[in-house]
């Protein structure tokens, strides 16, 4: 069970044809050794942003989020095919 609860500033990268806002922003931590990156992405309606320039997920259209991580945990989780098939062989 994983929960994110943060706050994260995003960029307008477009303005579609009906005005609705294309933002995309992304936030770097350092946890357990490891950099991880939350990305989103998704369309804003410009009536939904509220107060101090501020928009809830639940407003946001076509969300994507994308939480990766780079260090010697996601190099041990995520392991090529060689590895994969050496674990297969030898599980030890």
């Amino acid at each position: 069970n994983r929960n994110f609860n943060d706050r994260l500033s995003v960029v307008v990268v477009a303005v579609l044809p009906n005005n609705n806002l294309v933002v995309e922003g992304y936030r770097q931590r350092m946890i357990a050794r490891e950099m991880r990156t939350l990305r989103v992405q998704g369309v804003v309606r410009a009536a939904d942003i509220g107060p101090f320039n501020t928009v809830q997920s639940q407003y946001i259209a076509n969300l994507s989020i994308t939480y990766s991580g780079r260090g010697p945990e996601s190099s041990y989780s995520n392991q090529g095919w060689g590895g994969r098939i050496f674990n297969k062989l030898w599980p030890f």
